[in-house]
């Protein structure tokens, strides 16, 4: 057992911050693969030192978003792989000195980090985020909704600098589209606003919107996508739709002002994308081909 604790401790302590980074998603998300149930076979203590050292590795972003992981959806992965409460408050402390205090970027004094480990697309919303909107269905399981065809998200900004007078906003903008096929070729739907350009403006309110930083942090959700999911081809008289395509790609940052000074950007632009697919099924249409929502930009055509 010595010998066994030796060799594993040495060849964790060979990883790099991104091969720790994996190890610890498949440890703390996906308690079947093959890595974890060997893990697990493992002693209590053994798993904890194991635990501690890949945490260590871990990057600053990487670090402050596993916190809201373990206190959130991989809770209950954590407590299987850490029994002892004691254990877990060490172990959730030592990710928390990774970030201790967000970093400025060099010539700034005021920055938002948006950043794609931060882009929540499963469980619940943080907990630090009482945004207005928060509190709907579509935000109590983010990810891609059973009820309709939205696919729901959580982003948060990290804040560096002092936030003393502060006021911040989100800003979006968007490229969407919506097609239907017909007689198997595919058309732009009939919906007002069926295609909209690169560039359109998407932030219309704050209600989705967590403004006030709580522990430097500020949040924003949204969940777009089809809610029609009896006849999302209408008008379709002769009932020839066979399927219906949503697709978006956003651009998001955010703006910061002190009193009467205009608004300004601080933070870099974030980009991030959903793709809804229906297809007509009896009676309802249902979810099927392609549907995803995550960071980075996409084509929109069908």
């Amino acid at each position: 057992m010595v010998a066994i604790r030796k060799k594993l401790n040495a060849e964790v302590g060979f990883l790099t911050p991104s091969e720790a980074e994996q190890i610890s998603f498949w440890l703390l998300t996906m308690p079947k693969d093959p890595i974890t149930v060997r893990f697990q076979m493992l002693h209590h203590a053994i798993r904890a030192e194991l635990l501690a050292k890949l945490f260590g590795k871990l990057g600053h972003l990487t670090a402050e978003s596993w916190v809201d992981r373990i206190k959130g959806g991989s809770a209950k992965q954590f407590n299987r792989l850490i029994p002892s409460k004691t254990t877990q408050r060490d172990l959730l402390d030592i990710l928390g000195k990774r970030f201790s205090s967000h970093e400025l970027p060099a010539g700034k004094k005021l920055w938002v980090t948006l950043a794609a480990a931060n882009f929540s697309t499963s469980g619940t919303v943080n907990s630090d985020n009482t945004c207005k909107s928060c509190g709907e269905d579509e935000f109590k399981n983010l990810g891609l909704q059973q009820t309709d065809g939205r696919n729901s998200m959580e982003l948060r900004g990290d804040i560096a600098g002092s936030t003393v007078g502060v006021q911040f906003n989100f800003k979006r903008t968007v490229e969407k589209g919506s097609w239907r096929k017909m007689n198997n070729t595919w058309e732009l739907s009939k919906v007002q606003n069926a295609y909209l350009a690169p560039g359109t403006d998407d932030d219309t309110h704050d209600d989705d919107e967590q403004l006030i930083p709580v522990n430097n942090h500020i949040f924003v959700v949204d969940a777009p996508g089809i809610t029609e999911m009896e006849n999302p081809a209408w008008p379709d008289p002769n009932k020839l739709a066979t399927e219906y395509k949503y697709v978006a790609s956003f651009e998001e940052w955010v703006e910061a002002k002190i009193g009467s000074d205009p608004w300004a950007r601080v933070s870099d632009i974030f980009e991030w994308h959903s793709i809804s697919t229906l297809e007509k099924g009896s009676p309802r249409w249902h979810r099927a081909g392609t549907n995803e929502i995550g960071p980075g930009n996409t084509i929109v055509e069908p």
